[in-house]
Order: C-alpha cells, then sequence, then structure tokens
C-alpha cells in the first residue's frame, strides 16, 4: 500500500512539474515570437546585419568599424552608439547565417526560432535513442524546460543562436557513440560557428583514437572555410583574430563583449579582478581541456559504462572553462541530462552524487527563474556600471561548478562502487 501511495505522489509531483515546464515554455516562446526584431534581438540584428555585410553591402568591408557603423545606421535610420554596433561572429558562420539577409527581418527572426526549436527536439530525441532511452516524455519535459529556461528566455530576448549549437552538440555525441564517422567530423566542422566548445569534442576524439572521424571534420572544416572565403574574401578572413583581440581590449565595446555577464569562470573573476581577464582565459581553457581529456582517458581505460557522464562533464566543462559563455549558452544542459536519463535509475540511483546531479538537471529550468526573482526582489547586486545584478549570473556558475563535482565523483567510480556507498 505504501509503495502504491508513493507512486501516486511521484505521478502527481511528475504532473504538476511538466505543466510548470509547459507553462514556462509557452510564456517564454511567445515573448521569444512577438517583438519586433528589428528594435528587438540586438544580437539577431547582427546576424542580420552581418549577413548583408557579407552580400555586399558597404562594398564588402566586414571587420571595420566603419562599415558596420554604417549598416546599423542605415538599417535602423539613426545614428547608433559605437558599441552597438560591433560584430564578432566569425568567418565559419557565414555559410549557416548569410542567407537571412534575403528576407524581411521579422521573417527570417520567425524562420531563425522555428528551425532553431525543431532542430533542439530532434537533436535531443536523436540523442536520447542512442542512449536507449526512447521514450517520448522524458525527452519532450527536458526539451521544455530547456525552452522555458531564464537561459533561454535571456537568449531568444537578444536573439542568440543557443538553440542550434545545442543541436548540433546533442547530433555530435549521438554520432560519436553511434561511430558514425563521417557524421561526426562533419558535426565538429559545424560547431566551428561557436568554435569556443569544438575543443571539448575534439577531445574526446583524440582520446578515443577516431582519426578517420577527424580526418572528415578536417575535410569539412576546409570546405566551410573554402565557402567562408568565397563569400567574404580573404582580406576578411584573415582580419577576423585581430578585429576580435582589439574589441576584446576596448572598453568602448564593454556592452558587446561583456566579460561581467559571462557565466564561465573568466566572468566570475572579472568581477574581483583588475587584470585584463582576457589574459585568464587560456589557461582555464587548458585546464578545461585536461579535465576533460582526464575524464575521457579514465572512462577509457577503466570505466567505459560510464561514457555518458563522460560527455555531460565535458559539456559542462566547456560552459565554465570556455573563454565565451553567456547564460543563455546553459541550454546545453539539456544535453547533458539526456545523455545520462538512462542512468537515471542505475545501480547507485540513490548515491548523494547522483541525486545532487540529476536534481540539479532536473530543477534547473525552475531554479533559475527562482533565483532572479529573488535576485530582483531583495538580492539586487551591481559590478561597476554593469547593469544587470551578478547574483543571477553567479548561480549559473555555481550550479555548474556543483554539477561538475558531482559528475566527477560518479564518472571516476565504477557503479558498484557507488552502490556500495549509498548502501
Amino acid at each position: 500500500m505504501q509503495r502504491i501511495k508513493t507512486f501516486q505522489s511521484s505521478k502527481t509531483l511528475l504532473a504538476l512539474y511538466a505543466c510548470i515546464l509547459l507553462f514556462l515554455a509557452a510564456i517564454v516562446w511567445w515573448q521569444g515570437m512577438n517583438q519586433p526584431a528589428k528594435t528587438n534581438y540586438p544580437d539577431f540584428l547582427r546576424y542580420y546585419l552581418f549577413a548583408q555585410l557579407i552580400n555586399g553591402a558597404e562594398g564588402g568591408k566586414i571587420y571595420d568599424h566603419a562599415a558596420e557603423q554604417a549598416v546599423f545606421d542605415k538599417f535602423l535610420g539613426e545614428p547608433q552608439r559605437t558599441s552597438y554596433t560591433l560584430i564578432t561572429y566569425p568567418p565559419t558562420a557565414a555559410p549557416f547565417v548569410f542567407l537571412l539577409s534575403k528576407v524581411p527581418i521579422d521573417v527570417a527572426h520567425a524562420i531563425w526560432n522555428v528551425l532553431g526549436s525543431i532542430a533542439l527536439f530532434s537533436g535531443l530525441f536523436l540523442l536520447a535513442r542512442e542512449n536507449g532511452k526512447r521514450k517520448v516524455l522524458p525527452v519532450t519535459l527536458i526539451a521544455l524546460g530547456a525552452i522555458g529556461s531564464l537561459s533561454c528566455a535571456r537568449g531568444l530576448v537578444l536573439g542568440q543562436n543557443m538553440f542550434f549549437i545545442t543541436a548540433v552538440i546533442a547530433c555530435f555525441w549521438w554520432a560519436f557513440k553511434a561511430k558514425r564517422d563521417l557524421l561526426t567530423g562533419l558535426l565538429l566542422a559545424v560547431s566551428s560557428f561557436k568554435f569556443q566548445y569544438s575543443p571539448f569534442m575534439f577531445v574526446a576524439m583524440v582520446v578515443f583514437k577516431r582519426w578517420k572521424a577527424l580526418g572528415f571534420a578536417v575535410l569539412f572544416e576546409l570546405i566551410i572555410l573554402g565557402i567562408a572565403t568565397a563569400l567574404m574574401g580573404v582580406e576578411n578572413i584573415t582580419k577576423y583574430l585581430f578585429w576580435m583581440r582589439a574589441a576584446e581590449q576596448n572598453p568602448v565595446y564593454f556592452e558587446t563583449v561583456n566579460q561581467v555577464s559571462m557565466i564561465c569562470l573568466r566572468g566570475l573573476l572579472s568581477c574581483f579582478l583588475t587584470v585584463e581577464t582576457l589574459l585568464l582565459s587560456l589557461p582555464l581553457f587548458i585546464l578545461g581541456l585536461a579535465v576533460t581529456a582526464y575524464v575521457f582517458f579514465h572512462v577509457q581505460k577503466h570505466a567505459p559504462e560510464n561514457l555518458d557522464f563522460a560527455i555531460a562533464i565535458s559539456i559542462i566543462c566547456g560552459l565554465l572553462f570556455a573563454p565565451h559563455v553567456h547564460m543563455y549558452d546553459a541550454v546545453m544542459l539539456s544535453v547533458a541530462l539526456v545523455c545520462t536519463l538512462s542512468h537515471l535509475e542505475g545501480e547507485w540511483k540513490n548515491s548523494i552524487e547522483a541525486k545532487v546531479w540529476f536534481g540539479m538537471l532536473i530543477a534547473w529550468p525552475v531554479l533559475g527563474w527562482l533565483v532572479m526573482g529573488a535576485d530582483l526582489t531583495f538580492l539586487h547586486f551591481h559590478f561597476g556600471d554593469f547593469k544587470m545584478s551578478v547574483l543571477t549570473l553567479w548561480f549559473h556558475t555555481f550550479a555548474n561548478l556543483v554539477l561538475l563535482i558531482a559528475g566527477l565523483k560518479i564518472c571516476l567510480k565504477r557503479p558498484k562502487q557507488m552502490e556500495i556507498q549509498a548502501s
């Protein structure tokens, strides 16, 4: 009788949580789709005008301050402040966005969000299928949680591409686990449009000696760069790294680079250190890659059954140690949850580490809103001229740190050890 009551109580809680996620996803999606793209969504506006520059506006000059300022002023009909007009998207993004400016911006924005949402659901379901979790409801709830999260709301307000990079990462790990070398290489190459996350996937390919997949990755990356060169010209390709470095160093562009608003460790450190935190980005990045490599080496040699957790840890390391990570990128946590979902009923499900891991990932979409509500009500805390309270951002950073610790404790032990510890 007690088991029946517990089961019924669990079903009630699941139904209630599902309703909350559905409500949040509907509100966030409606808000994201129902504002004029021309006067909102500054990041999507940059993508749109980036496409205009690629297609020949301002004489084909792209990573050029005067050209970018001119295309913004012309499109919006009035002079814009310098910090607002900075475009820092890499050349590898050009083949994927150059068609945006062929249609009106509101149409392009609607297509952007619809295709992104389809890609998100498709990627998560594909990965879940490979992981042996074929049930529709759990993965649907995870996808709704991702869309209803504060991270996604922030991304939709800005017009970011978090759906696409999340889908690419999910599909990459599906292809990696299925040993489909051509697709693995293709997806690694495609991920270079958000290139700060690509090395964390590259590490796994090296550790598991997937040389054929790496060969395909090089081939497809050369094709992408070739298309980008044909679209943008050699001069714009070669100027990109110098342009990014100048943008990072110039205080005029603070609102665009905005390191204080990052949820990676660089963002946290920038609140307290007076030195240029870009200098700390490289050692942090190397540390993150080292942790990722160590986990994959350990799993390969000692605990292959923990590969799913190693993959999830690589995603969390990307969120913590990559040099440029904003709140909207945390939508990628949905991939970490789907990747480990089949272990929810594992031998060691009652261990503290597993409870922390799954509890945090399942509750994350709602926790973000609760933290922001408390933040806006009585915890509002600023650094310098940054207008947004950093405590909501710190929640994402420390949540990922907690997940990293829990994930490492799970991943570096065999399930039998976890079972003994839990008992």
